[in-house]
């Protein structure tokens, strides 16, 4: 598994995953600095994580202070990744949110919601 930064969050990628991930951003390369900033950012707060024999992650502190992660969590598996947030940083993001998913793309019609 392999661990990084997200938008206020934590990322976990299955290894595979996370080569792919790379590879893409290699092809992208970055086009600004802005880019080229957060690229570094995101290898400086990368890291290999194995799971015990119980199949728990330690999550080190320097990720846990950058995603506030203190007490309670939310836990999201989202295609082919997992995000970690703080109860607080998540409640936040949706906080107000309705989706209308009538007017959502196409890839959702089948879903039926």
């Amino acid at each position: 598994l392999t661990l990084t930064i997200g938008r206020n969050c934590l990322v976990v990628y299955p290894t595979i995953e996370w080569e792919k991930f790379e590879d893409k951003m290699v092809e992208d390369d970055a086009e600004n600095e802005d880019e080229s900033t957060a690229i570094r950012q995101i290898y400086d707060y990368l890291d290999a994580l194995s799971m015990d024999k119980q199949g728990r992650i330690l999550i080190p502190e320097k990720f846990r202070a950058y995603a506030g992660l203190v007490d309670e969590c939310v836990i999201l598996g989202i295609y082919n990744r997992i995000e970690i947030w703080s109860k607080s940083a998540w409640d936040s993001k949706v906080k107000d949110v309705e989706i209308d998913f009538s007017k959502l793309g196409k890839q959702f019609n089948h879903l039926r919601f």
